[in-house]
């Protein structure tokens, strides 16, 4: 419920688009989708305009206008072909300075941060071009990340909106992320077991 609350409100928010083959890895490709009360505005997420102790504004750090999408397992690398964007990688962070990360980010699993540094930009808009590739296939719905952009609208026009929100990333959300999800043979054969048991059962409660 507090993740919906947050993208009611606003922000920069990375969806995963498409899943598909790249050599013997895979390529994840994301968009980035601004919404209609924010922008893209480097210059306002580099200066006095995030959140800080009792609704004050304070110095943004880390500053810059950015989406981080956190623990990609098996990660192999990261571009994008978006104009103005730029691409980073790191174990810890990058996150904005309202968020906990250490309750979701694991120092042992990859980080990707997309930063913009172009124009300003006002949403609604949609960015295409991230793409991280992994070696591991499948889809872990329950990946994190977060994001810092501008709000654009009303007596917070200009301040800092900062997000946390779920995200799909490499892995499996059947386990640990990065598992495999188990074959359709080895889910029939547990069936089978299961349905032995039962039966089993059925059988001694008749003698």
């Amino acid at each position: 419920m507090f993740a919906m609350a947050a993208l009611a409100n606003a922000s920069l928010i990375p969806v995963l688009s498409s899943e598909l083959p790249s050599g013997s890895n895979f390529a994840f490709n994301y968009t980035a989708n601004v919404t209609a009360d924010e922008r893209l505005d480097p210059t306002a997420t580099n200066g006095v305009t995030c959140p800080g102790a009792g609704n004050t504004l304070v110095q943004c750090n880390p500053a810059g206008t950015f989406f981080t999408i956190y623990d990609i397992p098996g990660f192999i690398s990261a571009f994008t072909t978006a104009s103005g964007w730029t691409v980073s990688e790191q174990n810890t962070g990058a996150t904005p300075s309202t968020i906990n990360g250490s309750s979701f980010d694991s120092p042992a699993l990859t980080n990707v941060t997309f930063a913009y540094t172009g124009s300003v930009v006002a949403g609604p808009a949609t960015v295409t071009g991230f793409q991280i590739v992994s070696s591991d296939s499948g889809q872990n719905t329950s990946g994190h990340f977060t994001s810092q952009s501008t709000n654009n609208l009303g007596s917070s026009a200009g301040t800092s909106a900062q997000l946390s929100s779920s995200v799909a990333v490499p892995g499996s959300s059947a386990g640990v992320p990065g598992d495999p999800a188990p074959e359709p043979r080895s889910l029939v054969m547990i069936g089978l077991g299961v349905m032995a048991v039962l039966l089993g059962g059925a059988r001694r409660r008749k003698v």
